[in-house]
């Protein structure tokens, strides 16, 4: 499936008249998307209020974002994740 289509699914599902979907996108090495794809399929499956807690701890071991920290709350995560040089972000709004 395209990217394009991924996001229209995602942002269509998520995005609300009170909420935006935010994506921020960062380029990074091949090494490092295996790497880090590798740890997130070992890492299994975790209940929802679980989940930007569980990105965050991935990210934090993966080079280049050393700075990011486990966190519950997903717009402190966003605002870490945004922060990173180089972070392209695209606001879906209803």
């Amino acid at each position: 499936m395209p990217i394009w289509q991924l996001w229209k699914v995602i942002s269509g599902y998520h995005t609300r008249n009170t909420d935006d979907t935010v994506a921020e996108t960062l380029d990074i090495t091949d090494a490092v998307a295996s790497d880090l794809l590798i740890r997130v399929m070992l890492h299994g499956t975790v209940m929802q209020s679980f989940g930007t807690q569980s990105v965050g701890a991935l990210l934090r071991f993966t080079p280049g974002f050393k700075d990011i920290r486990p966190t519950f709350p997903s717009k402190k995560l966003m605002e870490s994740f945004a922060a990173q040089p180089g972070v392209r972000t695209a606001r879906f709004s209803q």
